[in-house]
């Protein structure tokens, strides 16, 4: 299985974590911001590689529906996905599994949905907080008692690719009832290679 691991690193502390995951394998790239994450793309994309598991790793806010967040060079915290384009041609449509592990990512389900229909395959994230690797406990977690919050909100959703017309323009109450985006039982991914 042909796997993309890409982190955002926003401070010294997690660039030394970081750079430990990348020496053990876990983490296969490490970008600070978008411009950097597009080069790396890029050339990806060059190379002709496709994945059948990408995972994009950054920061969220409780605002939700940012998939992708970085720090600029003023210290201003930036959200985008003008990146999914860059992504397109690494995934295998309909096949890969692309997971966004930012906090609160699929609050706002419209961005995860708009992410599927971009790419062209099933797109995750999460509902709440989310850390990568212990996220699957966190599920358990919810399911058994609500140990870590209330409503669901640690639960991974996924969203489809089938086309809504404008996803921006529904809510997740619609997105879900029609069955473009749905709460999942069990983590999309494995997180140690095999």
């Amino acid at each position: 299985m042909d796997r993309l691991r890409i982190v955002v690193v926003s401070s010294k502390v997690e660039n030394i974590g970081i750079s430990i995951l990348k020496k053990l394998g876990v983490i296969d790239l490490k970008v600070r911001n978008l411009l950097d994450l597009n080069v790396e793309l890029k050339k990806l994309s060059d190379e002709g590689k496709k994945f059948d598991e990408i995972v994009i790793g950054s920061h969220g806010s409780e605002s939700g529906g940012n998939l992708f967040m970085y720090v600029d060079g003023d210290d201003i915290v930036r959200s985008d996905t003008s990146f999914l384009e860059k992504l397109k041609p690494l995934v295998k449509p309909n096949r890969t599994i692309v997971l966004f592990t930012s906090c609160y990512g699929a609050k706002n389900l419209s961005v995860l949905k708009h992410a599927a229909e971009v790419l062209n395959t099933t797109v995750y994230g999460f509902m709440g907080i989310s850390i990568p690797g212990l996220n699957k406990l966190l599920n358990k977690a919810q399911q058994v008692g609500n140990v870590f919050r209330k409503n669901n909100r640690n639960k991974i959703y996924s969203c489809n690719s089938n086309k809504t017309g404008d996803p921006t323009k529904m809510s997740n109450a619609d997105l879900l009832s029609k069955f473009y985006c749905s709460s999942e039982n069990t983590h999309p991914i494995k997180w140690l290679k095999s």
